[in-house]
């Protein structure tokens, strides 16, 4: 079984699915210093996002848990480190990193602890930091590193070995539980760094040669070569339209939208024509997780065993179509 270490804000201990914590601990830095403790309850929820993303399949996987990041999801890189050096005394396949700093005072002690672990076997993935700044632990060359783009499927990615980030894997936000059960989206490259991981395990547990991690990673590439044009973060709308006859499900739908979303009378004609991103609406993260709450509960449906990327809500078309889907 394969064990994978997250390093992050903690975990939400209601939320995990049939995997079995081996082991957790916190290093938060406190007071101008680092505090140790079994302490990893999440206050900000990021790191269960990622556990999300990387545990949708619900494989069976040994975890541990590692919480360098405080409630604002602020660390500091000496809580890396330390972290880091705590796993490099555990048996551990992959490690998942969905942060960054772009600050290189402990540059060495950083690299120093990264090429131990690789030296070891392990596979630390770390995302690159959202203001697309160089950073690190991606950018380190024990490390492989990890950008967003929103891509066509999910489950597709980009490599090249050369390329001082490696990977480029999915960034559109998906479906995931916040806090008191209620449903956002989560995205960004920190989530292209989670989905990576999440498609790695996958790829190993279905691997029956003996093949390097690396030649798996190469092998199932997309693509190898890229340019920075070819990055998108739009969610683009393929086709609007709706129902020649509105049934019911379509009606029931359209009444959750428009309560969500505030919409009045004047502007429900233009449900029918117009993306649901349209500003003037002023759709959210929190919004579009909102409907699939209501949705959940008005149809008896359950999202958290698969994968909802944000473009079901990008009309009410697709909104419906994907629902009937669910439906039949």
């Amino acid at each position: 079984m394969l064990k994978v270490a997250i390093i992050d804000s903690g975990i939400d201990w209601d939320i995990l699915k049939n995997n079995e914590v081996i082991d957790s601990k916190s290093f938060l830095y406190k007071n101008k210093k680092i505090e140790i403790n079994d302490n990893v309850i999440d206050e900000s929820y990021h790191g269960t996002f990622c556990y999300q993303v990387i545990n949708e399949e619900h494989i069976p996987i040994e975890y541990i848990i590692i919480k360098i990041l405080n409630k604002k999801n602020e660390g500091h890189s000496l809580g890396l480190i330390q972290a880091l050096r705590y796993l490099y005394k555990k048996k551990i396949d992959i490690i998942n990193l969905s942060l960054a700093t772009v600050s290189d005072k402990y540059l060495l002690e950083l690299n120093h602890i990264c090429e131990k672990l690789k030296e070891k076997g392990v596979i630390i993935i770390s995302s690159l930091s959202n203001s697309m700044k160089l950073s690190y632990p991606a950018r380190l060359p024990s490390v492989i590193g990890v950008v967003g783009n929103i891509l066509k499927h999910s489950n597709e990615y980009w490599y090249s070995p050369n390329k001082k980030i490696q990977i480029v894997s999915d960034c559109m936000p998906v479906l995931v539980k916040n806090k008191n059960g209620l449903y956002t989206f989560f995205g960004g490259n920190s989530k292209a760094s989670a989905k990576f991981t999440n498609i790695l395990i996958n790829l190993i547990n279905s691997n029956n040669k003996y093949e390097s991690v690396i030649d798996i990673i190469e092998k199932n590439s997309k693509k190898s070569f890229w340019e920075t044009s070819e990055f998108d973060y739009t969610i683009k709308i393929d086709k609007i339209y709706h129902p020649i006859e509105e049934d019911i499900v379509f009606k029931e739908l359209k009444d959750i939208v428009i309560d969500v979303l505030k919409i009045t009378n004047s502007e429900n004609g233009k449900l029918l024509t117009h993306s649901l991103f349209n500003p003037t609406w002023g759709m959210t993260k929190e919004k579009a997780g909102e409907i699939f709450n209501n949705i959940e509960i008005k149809f008896n449906l359950d999202f958290s065993k698969k994968e909802v990327r944000m473009n079901r809500v990008e009309s009410l078309s697709t909104l419906y179509n994907f629902i009937i889907g669910e439906l039949v």
